[in-house]
């Protein structure tokens, strides 16, 4: 799978499980900023305790989507094709050989900057988010994979867009986060382009956020509520 995208993805750091799937990982800003001895942190640090430089982010596994969202950062124009999908056992085990072999800059050995005992804990993760670029919902194993991730011990998160409700359903993260980038079908049609009717999808998945741990991410794009804002009273 060494196409044009999949070259590109790799210089800036992603670290495919397959060379057939999209699956990925690739460490976050706060998770090299806390190995450098930082002083921010990333939000679920703050609210919920997680350790950034213990944290895994990756693909879905699954670099597709359903939605063209107008404030996306993925490449649209160069996208990786998929041959097959990875199995949740091969992103398991490949994971922690994965983070580390994307943290080879950060060891203590290549860089002084950096504490041993925050890299020996950054090669145990026991945090991952299943967030990095694409749609969760629709890689096909999904709840497998976050069976195996809890059994492992890791905490869990699942950012999704909610056009996947019974796959929402389905699966057991420590935290779902469904992502609302408009308040109306209008808003959400214009901003986040779904290739598909999935307004009444999103909304069932909103419905199920009552009975699991759970947030509601909303992203704010300049101009997208001009519409709402005309018509609401003086």
């Amino acid at each position: 799978m060494q196409s044009e995208a999949c070259r590109s993805l790799i210089k800036q750091g992603y670290q495919f499980f397959s060379p057939r799937s999209s699956a990925a990982l690739k460490p976050c800003m706060w998770n090299k900023r806390t190995l450098l001895g930082g002083g921010d942190m990333c939000y679920k640090a703050q609210f919920y305790g997680i350790e950034s430089h213990r944290c895994v982010q990756m693909t879905p596994p699954t670099l597709k989507c359903n939605q063209r969202c107008l404030f996306c950062w993925r490449s649209m124009e160069y996208e990786v094709v998929e041959e097959e999908e990875c199995p949740p056992e091969v992103i398991m085990n490949r994971l922690h050989p994965l983070q580390k072999k994307a943290l080879a800059g950060y060891n203590p050995v290549a860089n002084s900057k950096i504490e041993p005992k925050l890299w020996e804990e950054a090669l145990a993760p026991d945090m991952a988010a299943v967030s990095l670029s694409g749609e969760p919902t629709l890689y096909s194993q999904l709840p497998r994979l976050f069976d195996l991730l809890n059994d492992a011990g890791f905490t869990t998160f699942l950012v999704t867009n909610g056009t996947r409700p019974e796959m929402v359903k389905k699966c057991s993260p420590y935290q779902t986060y469904v992502s609302l980038d408009g308040p109306d079908e209008e808003t959400y049609k214009r901003v986040c382009r779904p290739m598909e009717d999935s307004w009444e999808q999103v909304k069932e998945s909103l419905s199920l956020l009552g009975s699991r741990r759970s947030a509601i991410r909303i992203t704010v794009v300049k101009g997208s509520m001009t519409s709402v804002r005309r018509d609401m009273p003086a």
